[in-house]
């Protein structure tokens, strides 16, 4: 993990989401995300089941576990490479707004602002949920339920581009104020990048390890994760990123509640360029695709 030519951290490992299903629920997985839809519709109206899809959402949005709906309805976030390509109120962008918000509580409550971080997975473990989107951290919560699962690639809409999730990679930092830095700093470069270290933490959380080969045998979950972040692409980074991602999440909750598609992209993006500092002349003409 190195930024402007200066090393700043080990990574450990790394993480993308998936679709989980419940295998008693439903046997294959969706091929589209009208399927899922249709599917988890069927599902709910048969039997105590009360949700389609735990995605978290809470009051303020989740840009990271939205994401991959949003892109395979035709958006980007931000082109890379290219922080004044902000494609939030692009056609695509826009487009996917309304996907969202055709999903969301005044269209086919598929998503929902009741559903948090705290709730989502637990929803899910007890089989009151037919799809789960979250992470390896959720497979020891479920392997510990019983509850019976399997992990396949978010389904894109019929026709439309990949749905791609953000790939993040954990990382251990040296500490500006530690005590011990000679014992961190050999801890960092010396243990961390051992093989039998990283099995550890691979078992104690099956994310696969950063660096290639360093566990043997990786488990079905784990290669299903890796299938599902194939079409990821890399989390941006950078200060303003965070606060970035916290405007995209509220426009998400904004139009999940039932608001106006294109005036909450607008809004969105005019603030996220703000944020980025993006002179008005740099803005590019409006164009549609997801990235």
């Amino acid at each position: 993990v190195s930024r402007d030519g200066t090393l700043w951290a080990m990574p450990y490992a790394v993480e993308n989401i998936a679709l989980i299903r419940n295998t008693s629920m439903v046997p294959d997985p969706p091929s589209t995300m009208e399927e899922l839809v249709a599917v988890g519709e069927e599902v709910v109206a048969g039997s105590g089941v009360t949700h389609v899809l735990a995605l978290p959402m809470g009051m303020t949005g989740d840009a990271y576990h939205a994401y991959p709906i949003y892109a395979t309805g035709g958006g980007y976030l931000v082109r890379p490479g290219d922080p004044a390509d902000v494609g939030v109120d692009s056609p695509g962008g826009i487009t996917a707004f309304s996907k969202l918000r055709e999903l969301g509580e005044h269209g086919r409550g598929v998503l929902l602002r009741s559903v948090t971080h705290d709730t989502a997975i637990p929803l899910f473990a007890s089989e009151r949920a037919a799809f789960l989107i979250s992470g390896p951290w959720a497979v020891p919560r479920l392997r510990r339920a019983g509850t019976p699962y399997a992990v396949s690639p978010i389904p894109a809409f019929a026709g439309g581009p990949p749905a791609t999730p953000l790939i993040g990679v954990p990382a251990a930092y040296l500490a500006k104020g530690g005590r011990n830095r000679e014992l961190a700093r050999h801890v960092l470069t010396e243990v961390l990048c051992r093989a039998d270290v990283a099995t550890l933490i691979y078992r104690a959380e099956p994310r696969p390890p950063a660096q290639p080969g360093m566990v043997a045998d990786l488990d079905e979950d784990t290669t299903n994760f890796q299938e599902a972040g194939r079409h990821g692409v890399v989390m941006l980074s950078g200060p303003a990123m965070i606060r970035v991602f916290d405007v995209f999440g509220r426009a998400i909750a904004a139009c999940v509640a039932g608001a106006p598609a294109e005036s909450t992209a607008l809004g969105a993006a005019r603030e996220i360029r703000r944020l980025l500092d993006v002179a008005p002349d740099a803005i590019p003409r409006p164009r549609n695709g997801a990235g």
